[in-house]
């Protein structure tokens, strides 16, 4: 009696697609399997993880500006300003690359309010007065 050769547990379409020189998968999660709906689940969770982000940033931002009002830029540390935002050292460069990005950060966010409270004026039609008070307060 003969010997046979084993059976393959692969598929006849996944023997053809391995017989050049090159493997080509199929990377999509099969329908109803627990990887699509693992990508589905981490879809729903970005904007919330987004968010998070945008939150650690303004904390981050929110600890520089008191920091830069009360030692300046060139005596305000970045460790002080880790420390105070309530964040690793290394976490910090996720989210900025130097010490620089923390002025930039908050020149923008100033420059945003400005425009915000600009184009609330921009409806009102309140006296002068009033409006540059409301402007600068």
């Amino acid at each position: 009696m003969g010997m046979s050769r084993p059976r393959s547990t692969r598929s006849e379409p996944d023997r053809a697609r391995t017989q050049g020189e090159r493997v080509v998968r199929d990377v999509r999660p099969a329908p109803g399997s627990a990887a699509r709906d693992s990508a589905r689940r981490a879809a729903g969770r970005a904007p919330a993880r987004e968010s998070k982000r945008l939150a650690l940033i303004e904390r981050v931002l929110d600890a520089a500006h008191a920091l830069f009002l009360e030692q300046g830029y060139d005596g305000a540390k970045l460790s002080d300003v880790c420390s105070r935002a309530g964040i690793a050292y290394g976490t910090f460069f996720n989210h900025f690359d130097a010490k620089r990005d923390l002025l930039r950060g908050l020149a923008e966010r100033a420059l945003r309010t400005l425009t915000e409270k600009l184009e609330a004026l921009a409806k009102d039609h309140a006296s002068l007065e009033t409006q540059l008070v409301f402007l600068f307060e």
